[in-house]
């Protein structure tokens, strides 16, 4: 009889150890699984941040570069006329007379006619990329005129506050006048329209 009590009590813990240990080898289980399913889950998530690139923000127009640039004045103030810009203009005018009475009417000249002007633009700029051209309000780009961004900002197409300073006289002229070199400052316009002409 006891002999028998003592063979039960062992099974029974035999029994009672095997379960413990299939036990634990099932919890094991649970937690890898849960653990490599939570990751793969998590690095799926994480291509949520991609939604930040569906938020595109304005970009953030920068001055021109190709020379110097005057530093932009105080805020409401304007920079004077560079005092440097008319000799540039004689000097260039004076080594590109047959440029200016061939190549300064895009209305004749469709493919050269803004030979003279473009050079003139980029002699001014080699001092300072504050120069450009004149954008008209219905859109069109004045063909004797170089003007001069006097305002805080960077020097963009749009931009205003301008001196205007017309460079040819009687431009796209019919014989026998002809076109010839000036230097007339009209005026300082607050509403006037800078323009890169697509050049720059």
């Amino acid at each position: 009889m006891r002999r028998l009590t003592l063979i039960g009590l062992v099974t029974m813990l035999l029994f009672l150890a095997a379960c413990s240990l299939l036990f634990l080898v099932a919890c094991s289980q649970i937690t890898i699984d849960n653990t490599s399913g939570g990751g793969t889950g998590g690095s799926g998530g994480s291509g949520g941040s991609g939604g930040t690139g569906g938020s595109p923000t304005s970009p953030t127009p920068t001055p021109s570069t190709g020379g110097n640039r005057a530093p932009d004045p105080p805020s409401g103030a304007i920079l004077a006329l560079p005092s440097n810009a008319q000799g540039i203009a004689a000097t260039y005018a004076s080594n590109n007379a047959t440029l200016l009475s061939t190549s300064s009417c895009p209305t004749t000249n469709p493919t050269g006619g803004w030979a003279y002007l473009d050079g003139l633009v980029r002699a001014l700029r080699a001092s300072d990329t504050r120069w450009g051209y004149l954008q008209k309000p219905g859109g069109s780009v004045a063909l004797d005129i170089v003007a001069y961004h006097a305002t805080a900002g960077p020097d963009v197409t749009g931009a205003t506050g301008v001196y205007i300073v017309d460079v040819i006289n009687s431009v796209c002229a019919v014989l026998p006048a002809t076109p010839g070199a000036q230097w007339f400052v009209s005026a300082y316009d607050p509403a006037g329209i800078w323009s890169t002409r697509g050049q720059f």
